[in-house]
């Protein structure tokens, strides 16, 4: 499986995926096909980890973005679990393949890790460095974790990216940066 590299973080063999589609890619109208109210994550959660593959999973979706975080049997490949996630998607939205396939972006293992940090940090954010999403990426954890969608993956990969969004939020660097006093 995967281990920790020096500063944390797991290396590439880390079961670990992301996918979905947010502003940098896609317009607003593109994006609506995708929205997931905070009312639908429980069924939506269920049914992504009733696909054989997911072991952990957790929804985030904003006005800007729609992602999926999951954690995937070790054994399996990476596409095949993109696959079937995507089949998920497009029953669920009633869109096609192509549709997301032309909309969506795929992380795998740290490059998955890294996202996530990014998003909740606001640095992948339309307002680079918004603080709102942290809240969101926070609350969307929260719900996948209380009810048992989560595990030792995605629960440290979560809980490290939002120790580090409020790092990056409280940092020197950023505090004094034209960002911070532009969001003020």
């Amino acid at each position: 499986m995967g281990r920790f590299d020096e500063n944390g973080l797991f290396d590439y063999q880390v079961p670990v995926l992301a996918l979905g589609i947010s502003y940098k890619k896609a317009s607003i109208d593109e994006r609506k096909k995708f929205v997931c109210s905070k009312y639908d994550y429980p069924k939506v959660l269920l049914e992504l980890k009733d696909i054989d593959e997911v072991t952990e999973c957790v929804v985030i979706s904003t006005c800007n973005r729609t992602e999926i975080f999951l954690s995937y049997d070790a054994k399996a490949l990476p596409n095949q679990v993109f696959a079937k996630v995507e089949s998920f998607i497009a029953d669920f939205t009633n869109t096609s393949i192509h549709e997301i396939h032309k909309s969506f972006m795929y992380y795998i293992g740290t490059n998955a890790i890294k996202h996530l940090i990014s998003v909740a940090g606001g640095l992948e954010s339309l307002n680079i460095g918004e603080y709102e999403i942290a809240g969101q990426v926070k609350d969307a954890y929260a719900i996948a974790r209380n009810n048992g969608y989560t595990g030792f993956y995605l629960n440290t990969v979560f809980q490290q990216s939002i120790a580090y969004a409020k790092n990056i939020h409280s940092s020197e660097e950023f505090l004094n940066s034209g960002i911070h006093i532009a969001l003020k």
